[in-house]
């Protein structure tokens, strides 16, 4: 049985000569200085022009700054040419394999991205950088299944860093796995108190088990806490319009569009709340900025059109029609 020093010493050396072989396998390799300095200045075709002919003889940072100059310039195909010639001269360098991956996610190839990115992370569980480019495939897919499981897996092998754990305290709430949302929103406002979706989707959670006190606590507490968060206002706002209270509803949405000009959900909160509240004039406005963003807002502004019609108030009513033609074309 050998000494354990002599175990340590023969792994030293095994380390030294894989490092050994890797640079080798650059050794030499051509590389030009004014590429760089391209590349520094985001001048992409240029670094293009003087890299590209000589693909099969550059440095590992060479075929780096190549590829992702190609990719930059949108041409994903290219750029996957140029990390595979780097992964052919150094087949375990798992920095050129996930680029490769994200690349085929970029070029529409979901499939072959997620399978290249999953080997990545087989032959090296520590690589970080591979599972932040499949977060961006299941979020694109919009798989919270895939999500949370991700997320799990890379608090078990990374800690319990205040960004995977806020993540989770979304996904499991969303996903209803209520027990767990409290678990990971609590341990998210413990490791940081100045992120706002810890506290909503803490109050979220509350909100889906019956909890209605905790709840808003939570939920005036983000909204009241933190202004320029989209999220803490919205989502306080449709807790109070859930409750009927259309008043203070319509003001946490006017917060949110105050900050947020392009917030969807805030101009149609406004929309709905000011119709209860009879500001027609903003609410008109509400509906309108709303389809102005996205036409998806139709509905809402065809159920407040219809809710006129019933009130008999035929000036507000023409009006309303007239946005409703408006937004569906």
């Amino acid at each position: 049985m050998k000494h354990p020093l002599f175990r340590c010493v023969g792994a030293s050396i095994l380390l030294t000569v894989s490092l050994l072989d890797f640079n080798r396998a650059w050794a030499g390799a051509y590389q030009d200085p004014s590429a760089q300095k391209a590349f520094d200045n985001k001048d992409y075709e240029k670094v293009v022009d003087l890299l590209m002919p000589k693909l099969a003889d550059l440095s590992r940072e060479s075929i780096l700054i190549l590829g992702k100059s190609q990719s930059e310039l949108k041409n994903q195909t290219a750029a996957i040419k140029a990390y595979s010639a780097g992964l052919s001269q150094q087949p375990k360098d798992i920095e050129m394999k996930s680029l490769i991956g994200f690349e085929l996610f970029k070029s529409g190839k979901d499939r072959d991205a997620m399978t290249t990115l999953k080997e990545v992370i087989e032959t090296n569980p520590k690589f970080l950088q591979a599972y932040r480019y499949l977060i961006q495939i299941y979020e694109k897919k919009k798989n919270k299944y895939e999500l949370r499981l991700l997320y799990q897996d890379m608090v078990e092998r990374f800690g319990e860093k205040p960004e995977f754990i806020t993540k989770l305290c979304n996904l499991t709430s969303l996903e209803g796995f209520f027990d767990l949302a409290l678990k990971y929103c609590t341990l998210g406002i413990q490791q940081n108190a100045k992120e706002p979706e810890n506290y909503v989707y803490l109050g979220l959670a509350y909100k889906d088990t019956a909890k209605p006190e905790l709840a808003e606590k939570n939920l005036k507490q983000a909204a009241d806490t933190f202004s320029n968060s989209e999220i803490s206002q919205v989502t306080y706002g449709q807790f109070l319009e859930d409750k009927k209270d259309f008043i203070h509803a319509y003001d946490y949405y006017q917060r949110a569009i105050l900050k947020h000009k392009d917030s969807l959900a805030g101009w149609l909160g406004v929309g709905r709340a000011g119709l209860e509240i009879q500001k027609l004039q903003e609410s008109l406005g509400g509906f309108e900025a709303a389809c102005k963003i996205d036409k998806s807002a139709l509905p809402a502004i065809r159920r407040a059109t219809n809710t006129l019609r019933l009130t008999k108030n035929e000036v507000w009513k023409k009006r309303f029609e007239a946005a409703t033609e408006n937004c569906g074309h």
